[in-house]
């Protein structure tokens, strides 16, 4: 996934931006991208684009809204792979087995969480086989709340930053 990050001014919010800065960005990218908006340029000591701040800024917001969507997830998730469970809201104390769920299910339910906090999460599965509906949300709630995230430094030789485009904002 290839991440431009951008600086709105004051006058123009996300939503009226998104459609022509992505328009813009497909004709010219081939390939998946982000647009994340940071409020300003980190610079380094030197006065160029701090290429690791940028990535850090994205990682901390990625677990910022992380969770509450991982909830919801894992509720949708659970419910969908058990067959005994109609509930629209799961009950704290319900387990995945005697919902009706099975190995792959959770094996299923793992993958999707992990890839939606973007980490590996080793105890997941036996933890939705064998605990309780609350105890695998505060088991996630507690591993995004670490923010212990591994450390993919860029090299700095090889990050290059495309020159600042221009997109104005029109209201309609």
């Amino acid at each position: 996934v290839l991440f431009f990050f951008v600086i709105l001014s004051s006058t123009c919010d996300i939503e009226t931006a998104a459609p022509q800065l992505r328009q813009s960005l497909e004709g010219e990218c081939q390939c998946p991208f982000r647009v994340e908006v940071v409020p300003s340029w980190p610079l380094t000591s030197h006065g160029k684009i701090d290429v690791e701040a940028l990535v850090a800024f994205h990682r901390k917001r990625k677990l910022q809204d992380a969770v509450p969507d991982v909830h919801l997830l894992l509720a949708k998730l659970w419910n969908d792979l058990s067959t005994k469970s109609d509930h629209p809201v799961v009950p704290g104390d319900m387990t995945f087995v005697t919902a009706g769920g099975n190995s792959l299910g959770a094996v299923r339910i793992s993958q999707e969480l992990e890839f939606a906090l973007g980490r590996s999460l080793p105890l997941l599965v036996d933890k939705i086989l064998n605990d309780k509906f609350s105890d695998v949300q505060a088991y996630l709630t507690s591993v995004a709340e670490k923010r212990e995230l591994p450390d993919h430094r860029v090299q700095r030789k090889r990050a290059r930053l495309a020159p600042p485009t221009v997109v104005q904002c029109t209201s309609s």
